[in-house]
């Protein structure tokens, strides 16, 4: 079972977890999840050490606004220097968001200083924590899209996370003839022509962070994990994947013009509880 608390508002520093009804942001809307929040907040640091906790870090930053200096110096060498080779400002902005807020996101719960993280790839190209070696056991994901940024963190589980801002045009729709599945597309189909391509966007975050939290990335062709959307107990995916069972999902729009869906898995079966915090980003 996994269980989601949604959202709490922190600020750069605060690592403690708000009260019942404490930091709540009416932007989020829960479009589909497992478990309502729950009224008492849970103890981040006993879920966090038994490998229970997921936390999805997120924030907004308007795209004609630099990212703040002290963010770009949280990242390493390699990472400032991939981020110059990018070509576009907002492409590099975004960049250092979703980097920094990852290093604060596994300083926040794991200790130390968010400068000390450095990550490898995976045989498939997913990053993951190389130093410090104590902590070869957490997974995290990170995703960012034009106007915000997110990033998902556990110790033990399997977690994919994936946003993506919601455009119109013809774009979206061609590329729902390869991701898609055909019972996906029969859904959409269905729709009122208003209501289509919010809904292209929900499967697409979905199987997106569900190719992510497998490792495996563009080595998943999307069309073959097909997901149901409106069953009990939320999202449900069908694919032939081997470890394609015991998934949960949830999906939810973080503002009117994103989509963000979350894939978490706990091998054992053990419960996860899966916590939002939205990100004040410093001016």
């Amino acid at each position: 079972m996994v269980a989601f608390q949604f959202p709490a508002v922190v600020s750069q520093c605060d690592t403690e977890f708000p009260g019942p009804g404490a930091g709540r942001d009416q932007t989020m809307v829960v479009l589909s999840t497992i478990d309502r929040p729950g009224t008492d907040a849970p103890d981040a640091t006993a879920l966090w050490r038994a490998g229970g906790l997921v936390q999805v870090w997120w924030a907004t930053w308007p795209q004609d606004l630099a990212a703040p200096a002290g963010w770009y110096r949280l990242l390493d060498a390699s990472e400032r220097a991939r981020c110059q080779r990018l070509a576009r400002a907002q492409d590099r902005g975004q960049y250092v968001m979703a980097h920094a807020l990852l290093r604060l996101a596994l300083s926040s719960l794991a200790g130390g200083p968010a400068e000390q993280w450095r990550f490898r790839a995976s045989e498939h190209g997913r990053p993951e924590v190389a130093e410090p070696a104590q902590a070869a056991d957490i997974r995290f994901s990170l995703s960012h899209t034009r106007g915000l940024v997110a990033c998902a963190v556990g110790a033990g589980v399997q977690v994919g996370v994936d946003v993506e801002a919601v455009e119109d045009g013809p774009g979206i729709h061609e590329a729902s003839e390869l991701f898609l599945a055909p019972t996906e597309r029969e859904d959409c189909q269905a729709l009122p022509s208003a209501q289509r391509t919010g809904r292209l966007y929900e499967y697409w975050t979905l199987k997106e962070a569900f190719a992510k939290a497998l490792g495996l990335g563009l080595h998943l062709p999307l069309h073959s994990a097909a997901f149901e959307l409106d069953p009990p107990g939320g999202p449900r995916v069908r694919c032939d994947h081997p470890a394609g069972e015991g998934w949960r999902f949830d999906l939810a729009a973080p503002t009117s013009e994103h989509r963000m869906a979350t894939a978490v898995r706990a091998p054992d079966g053990k419960d996860v509880t899966v916590m939002y915090r939205r990100h004040e980003v410093p001016a």
